[in-house]
């Protein structure tokens, strides 16, 4: 993209940024996403791998900017019914300490990518909730069509088609 974010899945190489990434939710008292609770990276690779050989596989991909991890990405490979409504193709999360600065605008448009590419889809979907506004412009500002509104919980979602 030009402006030094990429996705990257991890791999041994990865291990310091990862321990960084995880040491950056621990250092607030956030809860970590689900994603990264093992701190034992070889496990974690573990995981990784055997996602993507599940009823409903994904990919995990680390945001990076330099050798820094900004942030971790699943990419599901196909949906079920719940997660065409509910979840989508996307799942992030962006170590607190960067927040705010914007990076949505590079997750959605690397996913687009990797989708496209790695996954060979055709439409990429994403769920976001109603009142997350930085997340709806960036799906928005990369070509994302409002498909559908539902509500769980309380909470109006709305459900994204992007034409990859």
């Amino acid at each position: 993209m030009g402006n030094g974010f990429r996705l990257e899945q991890p791999n041994e190489t990865h291990e310091k940024a990862y321990k960084n990434l995880v040491q950056a939710w621990d250092n607030t008292g956030i809860k970590l996403p689900r994603m990264l609770l093992d701190e034992n990276y070889p496990q974690v690779l573990l995981s990784f791998s055997k996602y993507k050989k599940a009823d409903l596989p994904y990919s995990t991909y680390l945001l990076m900017k330099d050798d820094k991890a900004l942030g971790v990405v699943t990419l599901r490979h196909k949906l079920d019914t719940f997660l065409q409504e509910f979840g989508g193709h996307l799942s992030y999360s962006i170590r607190p300490d960067e927040r705010g600065k914007g990076l949505e605008q590079q997750v959605v448009a690397l996913c687009k990518q990797a989708a496209k590419v790695d996954l060979a889809l055709k439409t990429l979907i994403v769920t976001v909730s109603d009142s997350n506004q930085p997340m709806k412009n960036a799906i928005e500002n990369n070509g994302g069509q409002p498909a559908s509104q539902n509500e769980r919980g309380g909470i109006e979602y709305i459900t994204y088609r992007i034409s990859l």
